[in-house]
């Protein structure tokens, strides 16, 4: 069973260290420039990470996950490729920080135009495998406290995640009991 814990009640010494973590906004003052700086020294995770988390989410989730929410998604780093290596029909990534939202929209490609309608003329060349569709990715400015704001009523996300974005959760944090 989980209960998220409000900040007022944590004990003492949690309650200074959460307080002193909410002093430090860290990433939320970055500059643009300094946000495309992070990002253009943060390293990528392997797509064999990416695809161990959807077999997992497929195995206990019964099926692939449809909308990807990655919390604290700073410039995207995991946002962009776990999207494309899912069966994903739309990635929002939210992350308390504008500077890292810009660096995550810029570093973020249009997805392509959709494919023209297929001919039925017998002297055009054969029709190519359907490719599967380019997730729509969205990036929106948000902090983790807010995440289901992002998402489009009534819609849920099938998979969230919080890459390296785990450790600045600490107002957020679900404690087991």
């Amino acid at each position: 069973m989980t209960d998220c814990t409000p900040l007022t009640s944590l004990p003492p010494m949690e309650s200074e260290k959460a307080a002193l973590t909410a002093a430090d906004p860290t990433f939320t003052t970055y500059t643009p420039a300094q946000a495309a700086r992070y990002n253009s020294h943060r390293s990528t995770y392997s797509s064999a990470l990416y695809a161990v988390i959807l077999a997992h989410h497929n195995h206990t989730a019964g099926g692939p996950a449809r909308l990807l929410l990655d919390v604290g998604c700073g410039p995207g780093t995991a946002t962009r490729p776990l999207a494309a290596q899912g069966s994903f029909a739309a990635a929002i990534g939210i992350d308390a920080s504008p500077a890292m939202i810009a660096a995550a929209r810029a570093a973020t490609p249009p997805p392509p135009p959709p494919p023209p309608p297929s001919l039925s003329d017998p002297s055009s060349p054969p029709n190519h495998p359907p490719q599967p569709p380019t997730p729509q990715i969205t990036y929106t400015t948000l902090p983790a406290e807010s995440c289901d704001a992002a998402l489009p009523a009534p819609a849920t996300a099938d998979l969230l995640t919080a890459a390296t974005a785990a450790h600045w959760l600490g107002r957020w944090v679900r404690r087991l009991s």
